[in-house]
């Protein structure tokens, strides 16, 4: 595109938990600008390096949370594709290329996937078809990341913004569940991994056997709050589960983000009664 609004923005994110830290306290976010006065030597010189500091940490704060730095109320085209995962992930792939050409011809600027698009939802399988992300900057190849190298090129040929959904994602031998952003030109400007797992136990009902899920047992957590600036807006990213801690939403909110997306595969258990509660307490 010519447009110069399409140009990838920098991805904002939220800073790494400190070691001492086990994790962030949305968990708790921002910048902190407390002074250690006791450790400072009493005299002007020193005086005037802390408040030249002090002045810096609350640039850099400003600079994170300021939703005037990013175009905001321009109307845009959001497309979102639900697709049938198969056993057969290249059958899988082949259903992520249809749709995103459906969304492009239908003029979608912003193109939405679901939670794990190209892998069945079982824990057992996750590794099986995990794939390794690239380091950033790098481009994902075909054998190492077949669903992030066809939104890359997808991206690219369309000229479009693409939320990959989620793909399980391997680390250093960790599983994670991982939601890529790709700008227009291909490049991946954001990777959320999934922070809060679905550790649940649900009761039996009336018509409903008893269900029980342990993600952790698999999946290892992210600790990152994500944000992305989009051409129109910014944009932050959760996965699934996410949804239903309000914290992290708030955190979001707090740092400018005006959209929020959840791409998510809630069981039939609980999406029916759960996800347009949630999505709209989200929005309110």
């Amino acid at each position: 595109r010519t447009d110069p609004r399409s140009a990838p923005r920098k991805m904002k994110e939220m800073p790494e938990p400190q070691e001492s830290q086990a994790r962030p306290s949305w968990m708790s976010s921002g910048v902190c600008t407390e002074c250690r006065c006791s450790r400072l030597r009493r005299t002007r010189r020193n005086i005037l390096l802390l408040a030249a500091a002090i002045a810096v940490l609350a640039a850099t704060r400003t600079a994170l949370s300021s939703p005037a730095l990013v175009p905001s109320g321009l109307p845009f085209r959001v497309g979102m594709c639900q697709t049938v995962v198969e056993r057969d992930k290249h059958a899988s792939l082949a259903h992520v290329h249809a749709a995103v050409e459906a969304a492009a011809s239908r003029g979608a600027e912003l193109i939405v996937f679901g939670e794990m698009l190209t892998c069945p939802y079982d824990l057992h399988k996750f590794r099986d078809y995990g794939e390794r992300l690239p380091l950033e900057g790098a481009h994902p190849s075909a054998e190492d990341a077949p669903t992030a190298k066809l939104l890359f090129d997808l991206a690219r040929e369309h000229g479009v913004w693409i939320v990959g959904g989620s793909l399980p994602e391997v680390a250093n031998e960790l599983v994670f569940n991982t939601c890529l952003v790709f700008s227009p030109d291909g490049g991946i400007v954001a990777r959320h991994r999934k922070a809060h797992l679905f550790d649940v136990d649900v009761p039996e009902t009336q018509g409903r056997q008893t269900a029980s899920f342990r993600e952790s047992e698999v999946i290892s957590a992210g600790n990152k709050a994500t944000l992305v600036d989009l051409p129109w807006c910014r944009m932050g990213v959760g996965i699934c589960y996410d949804m239903r801690f309000p914290e992290y939403a708030s955190t979001l909110r707090k740092h400018g983000a005006k959209l929020l997306v959840y791409p998510a595969a809630f069981s039939m258990a609980t999406g029916p009664p759960h996800w347009s509660v949630l999505a709209r307490g989200r929005a309110v």
